[in-house]
């Protein structure tokens, strides 16, 4: 790719998709994930914790806002709405849902060198992805990153450093590693791409002053401490920390085709084309984005391997899986698309289990019961938010950490989650403090299913 502006690399150019063809597939993409999101019975328990940042931010509250070590995008747009009188999950679901189907829109523009049947067949399948869609009920920030990295990899294919920058910028706001497309396109184009990098460099650090000024520490990253703790390089010598990379590059595959489903099929035929086959050619067209998907995995495999983690990532490979349809008989283009959208339909479908309920139902009745001043002491995060109180930071927490908050003055409440391995050593810790919590028969009745147990302070 030359360093001048140009167009993003893609198949050999054919007649361009009717825009009333894109609009009607972002409509459908957003029914897709607004039905999926109220057949999800609670957010994730990252959610919640970004639920918390946009109510503080709907109240005007900026420092506790932002005292959590999320990034702050998705809570700032959701809320408005809250700040309106939206419930703040209707919120939040409503701005990932709209995010979600309108990131269908540049997806187009990096297919836009494909012929209307290609191009239809990848907005389709990116539209139909199963957890992008998913993702938009248990309120995680991978649909709104989907179409801020969409956005920014449109700009840079095209030389708009500067507005790729901007986008990139939006990115590391919703999630740290959005920082990475800028990077690839300054690796592949430093003459010009530093524009982009300038711009996200500005936009991390103005984030980090900012909490530094509210009193939250000046890290460039909030959450890299967590991360670090989890990581598969932290601990241990080398060779340990060697072993944990290779055994998270051997489940990579896996993880990808869960992450992408047959769009990731297409985009690895599509890399394959390119690198090894008869597109060879044009490796330096495609080159920022092998860049950034480098760095997207070596980063996943350093930390924590999931599929969660590849979902935003979902806009890099549209050029690539319209590579893999080029040539494709269209009643193979059929096929490749009706078997797409069954299997995201199918998987879609897949929603967390409504078991989740109980701990909505308890920390709402928890509420009722809670006087000024009185907290509960738990490692279940979706318990405390729906009783109205901060969640739990996003780690794991040692029995002694979990039997000091509970001994804590102000400690009504103590819920366990009983299935996790420091339910033992806690239960016993509470001695004669606490007894078994009168809850309502039907509610105490569902407890066990979930395996949460209820104390109250004697």
């Amino acid at each position: 790719m030359s360093e001048a502006a140009g167009a993003a690399p893609a198949v050999p150019r054919g007649a361009g998709t009717p825009g009333g063809v894109v609009w009607a597939l972002v409509a459908a993409a957003f029914v897709w994930r607004w039905v999926l999101a109220q057949l999800t019975p609670v957010p994730a328990e990252d959610g919640v914790n970004y639920l918390w940042m946009a109510q503080e931010f709907a109240r005007g509250r900026l420092g506790a806002g932002l005292a959590e070590v999320f990034p702050p995008l998705l809570p700032l747009l959701a809320a408005p709405g809250i700040a309106l009188g939206l419930d703040p999950l209707l919120a939040a679901r409503a701005v990932l849902c709209v995010a979600g189907a309108l990131a269908l829109v540049p997806i187009a523009r990096l297919t836009a060198g494909a012929t209307p049947a290609v191009r239809v067949v990848v907005i389709a399948l990116a539209g139909a992805s199963p957890l992008a869609a998913r993702f938009c009920g248990e309120v995680y920030t991978e649909p709104l990153f989907v179409l801020l990295a969409a956005l920014a990899l449109d700009a840079g294919l095209r030389g708009r450093d500067w507005c790729s920058g901007l986008w990139a910028a939006c990115a590391t706001w919703t999630r740290p590693e959005g920082a990475a497309l800028a990077l690839a396109f300054a690796l592949v184009r430093p003459r010009t791409a530093w524009r982009a990098l300038l711009v996200v460099g500005t936009a991390v650090a103005a984030l980090a002053l900012l909490r530094g000024a509210l009193g939250h520490g000046y890290a460039p990253i909030a959450k890299l401490p967590i991360l670090l703790e989890r990581a598969n390089v932290a601990g241990g010598d080398l060779r340990e920390s060697l072993a944990r990379f290779a055994q998270g590059a051997l489940a990579l595959p896996g993880i990808w085709i869960e992450a992408f489903d047959v769009l990731g099929v297409l985009g690895l035929a599509g890399a394959g084309l390119v690198l090894f086959g008869r597109e060879s050619a044009r490796r330096r067209e495609f080159l920022p984005l092998f860049v950034l998907l480098g760095l997207v995995l070596v980063a996943i495999l350093a930390f924590v391997p999931r599929r969660r983690f590849l979902v935003g990532w979902l806009a890099v490979l549209a050029p690539f899986a319209a590579l893999a349809c080029r040539g494709l008989p269209q009643r193979w283009l059929g096929i490749v698309l009706v078997a797409g959208l069954a299997i995201g339909a199918v998987r879609g479908f897949r929603v967390t289990g409504s078991s989740r309920l109980v701990e909505r139902d308890l920390g709402r009745y928890l509420a009722t019961r809670l006087a000024p001043g009185e907290d509960v002491a738990t490692d279940l995060t979706r318990v405390r938010w729906y009783a109205g109180l901060r969640p739990l930071p996003p780690r794991h927490f040692a029995a002694e950490e979990l039997i000091a908050a509970s001994l804590a003055p102000g400690v009504r409440f103590v819920v366990i989650g009983v299935l996790r391995p420091t339910a033992a050593t806690w239960r016993a810790a509470l001695g004669a403090s606490f007894v078994p919590a009168a809850l309502p028969a039907g509610l105490a009745e569902r407890l066990p299913e979930r395996g949460v147990e209820v104390f109250e302070r004697r």
